[in-house]
């Protein structure tokens, strides 16, 4: 029939590199999962829950893995034109022979649901170890941001008349979103709905916890966390940006809220409370969000801009244009740059 290729990465491989690669049990598995050889994965858990019965490391790494098991992105390749999809590309191969390219996403949702329930379970057993938390934040994020429709950018390109003016990297860059716009979903498919929803619930037992637990953390191993509750905010104001940049507006709100109950002085999560007014098209409760916050931290620059931003909304260009102008000296270049780009585009359309 046709040949197979598996593209982009293997998920809990990248996990085991980038989080526990100190362990020699991960170091293992990840190396299996390069091979391909899950046989050895299994044997190598096996020996690890042996060695070490009580450890949430193992439980994460499975989560991670199950995760992988449960998520892949496929490129295939065929050397007849594929049926029943619509968008392909067509190469030429060096012996002249058509070859057809497409992908697929699918999700195993029992394989999903088992990695998060094992979470489920040792976060139970360890309910002051932070990283079960972000791990099921993470997976939630995650597969919200994949399988979600309200998170997927729709794309209007006529594929079918557009493609012969695209370039061979934008072809594959459009079937690849239109691949994970259309996920196959095999098993019980309420395993991803509500995913959104279901980070902020997760990030709420964890808030609640640290009240209770007066943010004494704890790690994989064991180990008492020095910055736990830095490390906390830090990961929680990911959560929300993921949310939000993924259009998942409602939840980054009540996550940002729920957050912002137990911090209310935080300036990031204020900021962020500001951007989604401004999302939602609340200018002028953007804008007094702004101002307060700007009252408060007058040399933060990204602040200021996005003021200059909620102003030129509410037509009012000349107060818009007085602060981008003082923005062109930021001893940030990104703010500097983009005030100048502003101002230029505001001179254009001779607004005063």
């Amino acid at each position: 029939m046709g040949k197979k290729f598996i593209c982009l990465f293997s998920l809990l491989s990248l996990c085991v590199l980038s989080v526990f690669a100190v362990d020699p049990h991960a170091d293992s598995i990840s190396s299996y999962l390069k091979r391909g050889d899950t046989a050895s994965v299994y044997k190598e858990f096996a020996q690890w829950q042996k060695d070490d019965p009580d450890s949430p490391n193992i439980a994460d790494t499975w989560a991670w893995y199950y995760l992988g098991v449960g998520y892949t992105q496929n490129v295939r390749m065929d050397s007849v034109a594929p049926s029943g999809v619509e968008d392909y590309m067509l190469l030429m191969g060096e012996n002249g022979k058509s070859e057809y390219i497409y992908m697929d996403v699918k999700v195993k949702c029992d394989s999903i649901k088992k990695g998060l329930q094992i979470i489920d379970g040792e976060i139970a057993k360890h309910p002051d170890c932070m990283n079960l938390y972000l791990t099921k934040g993470d997976m939630l994020v995650f597969l919200a941001s994949k399988c979600s429709h309200e998170s997927i950018e729709q794309d209007n390109v006529d594929f079918h008349h557009e493609k012969d003016n695209m370039t061979e990297k934008e072809r594959f860059n459009y079937l690849m979103t239109k691949a994970l716009a259309h996920p196959v979903f095999e098993g019980d498919m309420s395993v991803v709905v509500g995913l959104a929803d279901s980070v902020v619930v997760n990030y709420g037992k964890m808030l609640d916890r640290s009240l209770v637990n007066a943010n004494q953390w704890y790690d994989l191993y064991d180990q008492k966390m020095e910055n736990g509750e830095s490390s906390m905010m830090e990961s929680l104001q990911s959560s929300v940006l993921s949310l939000m940049h993924n259009a998942n507006y409602e939840a980054a709100e009540k996550l940002n809220d729920m957050i912002l109950k137990v911090y209310p002085k935080r300036y990031d999560y204020r900021n962020n409370k500001a951007m989604l007014a401004m999302i939602k098209h609340d200018f002028t409760g953007a804008l007094s969000q702004f101002e307060v916050l700007h009252k408060d931290f007058p040399k933060d620059d990204i602040i200021t801009f996005n003021m200059a931003e909620t102003y030129c909304h509410l037509q009012n260009y000349k107060s818009a244009k007085k602060l981008f102008k003082s923005l062109t000296k930021s001893s940030n270049k990104n703010v500097a740059k983009a005030s100048e780009s502003r101002l230029e585009d505001l001179n254009k359309i001779g607004k005063k």
